[in-house]
């Protein structure tokens, strides 16, 4: 690949204009003058970076005010609007300009606070009384980098229809939640991919518990991930990239905890346990757990959503140090995904051909990941501030 590297400036590292602010496998923030946005990356095809390019000085018609992450008022003539975006799953504020009646100007305050969630319909799922739209203050966005590993992909892009945050019956909204419908998804063919926002990355040496609640029905024949975490560069095989798949449908329609133990030969990684069943249910909600010891060792284990009936199903001994993102001297930073891919393979096929998967025109499934936590192993909190600091334990 061809990247315009990050450099050393007088003042500190960072990346320079037109770089990947994760081509080291870390975030470096952008020179001065820059920011980042998310956009082609620099090798072509379907893959798309966090680059950095030139703060404007304003925002032209038809655009996000908030592209760049901060406030950039609209360039003369233009109005700022607050419109449906990512096919009406959140609000945007936009500038808009053009016939028509000129709208009312939104105040700073108004203007800079969050747009609260639209609380809606309920879903079926206990863990997930309502459905909200994924506001400003949800973690999950639509995919930046990924695999191509979807021909819909080439074609359409990656989907973002179909997903929500869950609130409860009085409408208080879960931030780290992500509920997905495909009954709600007219055509259900696709790749449906969602990932934690790069504000929320983590360094996977400093945490000590990753737990969740999990929830899913109608997933049967259906390659999904519903939470699973990696970090970039993805370095192969899967048994010492780092990648851990807490909920996969892998092979269909076994539905386990994946680790990757598959591709290395090492006793002490343990996977495979079809602890999810094979109906495409849950049957029930789960709580999840994984935790890191001072060793490096790591246990993944699944309990009833009142914590009992506990048992491990996947393990890797010494996980940190045989891991590319956290061996050599590396502490690269994860980030979660949530996807379904619905669609034969594009530009590679293992996952596809591997996990035993196929095209489920009439799917109807729906799941959700709730009360998404972090703790670190010093006891303090993972995130200071932010959207992200709802995932603190």
């Amino acid at each position: 690949h061809t990247y315009v590297q990050a450099h050393e400036s007088s003042a500190s590292r960072c990346t320079s204009e037109g770089g990947d602010s994760y081509v080291t496998g870390q975030h470096v923030d952008c020179c001065s003058g820059l920011t980042e946005i998310l956009g082609p990356c620099s090798e072509g095809g379907s893959r798309s970076c966090f680059i950095c390019k030139p703060v404007a000085a304003c925002t032209q018609a038809n655009q996000d005010n908030y592209i760049t992450g901060n406030f950039i008022p609209c360039c003369a003539g233009l109005t700022e609007q607050t419109v449906p975006c990512d096919g009406g799953q959140r609000y945007c504020h936009m500038c808009m300009g053009g016939g028509g009646p000129t709208p009312t100007p939104l105040s700073p305050t108004r203007r800079r606070a969050p747009l609260p969630p639209a609380v809606s319909t309920q879903t079926g799922l206990s863990i997930c009384t309502k459905k909200a739209t994924l506001g400003s203050s949800s973690i999950w966005r639509q995919d930046g980098p990924h695999t191509s590993n979807c021909a819909s992909r080439r074609r359409t892009g990656t989907r973002s229809d179909g997903a929500y945050s869950c609130a409860d019956q009085q409408g208080n909204v879960d931030s780290t939640s992500i509920f997905m419908d495909l009954g709600s998804v007219s055509n259900k063919v696709g790749c449906f991919i969602w990932r934690s926002s790069p504000t929320c990355n983590f360094p996977m040496k400093s945490i000590a518990r990753i737990e969740f609640d999990a929830e899913w029905t109608g997933c049967d024949n259906l390659w999904m991930a519903p939470l699973w975490t990696f970090s970039d560069p993805w370095v192969a095989p899967q048994g010492t990239s780092g990648e851990i798949d807490f909920i996969e449908e892998c092979t269909v329609p076994k539905v386990t905890s994946n680790l990757g133990c598959y591709s290395v030969n090492d006793a002490g990684c343990q996977d495979g346990d079809p602890w999810g069943g094979t109906s495409g249910t849950s049957s029930g909600p789960k709580h999840l757990s994984m935790t890191l010891d001072t060793s490096g060792n790591l246990a993944v284990q699944v309990c009833n959503l009142d914590r009992s009936g506990c048992r491990q199903v996947a393990k890797y001994d010494g996980y940190l140090g045989k891991s590319y993102p956290t061996s050599g001297g590396r502490n690269n930073a994860f980030h979660f995904v949530s996807d379904i891919f619905n669609d034969p393979p594009g530009d590679a096929s293992g996952g596809w051909d591997g996990c035993q998967a196929s095209r489920n025109t009439n799917t109807q499934c729906k799941y959700a990941i709730t009360n998404l936590k972090l703790t670190s192993t010093s006891g303090r909190p993972v995130f200071s501030s932010g959207s992200c600091a709802a995932l603190n334990a």
